[in-house]
């Protein structure tokens, strides 16, 4: 399947995991799920993207997470002196994207995450920001379901315990 042919059939999920998205952010986010679906793409452009379906939109969720990330920084770069915020585990599923601030703290949380376990990274990004199941993930990543259960539980715990250290 040829990149266009691709994101047609994608396209139709990828905006469905937007509108998912895009339900949590704050109510004066200036992106739309069909923006955040054309500047995740947009990020994709130029890659060779001839691949099964489902790795494609494990990818296009990892575009949109970097969208948002980027547009949280830009919006916290105007808000300038503002306090940094540490946001509790319990809050930041799925709520957490109402703040900027909240936003790129989880997502320093996740880099640091991706730097000690690789898949571990994969299975949140899929799980939280791709909308999808345990079953789903197993495909798309191909290890067993109950690898990626236990991947995303112990992902989660880590998750909290490091939204919940002090701030320095």
């Amino acid at each position: 399947m040829n990149n266009a042919d691709l994101i047609r059939a994608a396209y139709p999920e990828l905006r469905q995991m937007a509108a998912r998205l895009m339900r949590h952010e704050r109510e004066n986010h200036t992106l739309q799920p069909t923006a955040l679906v054309h500047e995740a793409l947009l990020r994709l452009t130029g890659a060779k993207l001839e691949m099964p379906l489902g790795q494609f939109l494990a990818f296009a969720s990892k575009a949109m997470r970097n969208v948002l990330v980027d547009h949280a920084r830009a919006h916290n770069a105007l808000k300038r002196g503002s306090e940094w915020i540490r946001v509790p585990m319990e809050e930041a599923e799925p709520g957490w994207m109402q703040d900027p601030e909240a936003v790129l703290e989880l997502n320093g949380a996740l880099e640091r995450l991706g730097a000690i376990d690789a898949e571990a990274l994969s299975v949140v990004e899929l799980r939280h920001f791709g909308g999808f199941t345990i079953p789903e993930i197993a495909r798309i990543l191909e290890i067993p379901e109950k690898s990626v259960s236990a991947v995303w539980q112990h992902a989660r715990l880590w998750l909290y315990r490091e939204l919940a250290k002090p701030v320095d």
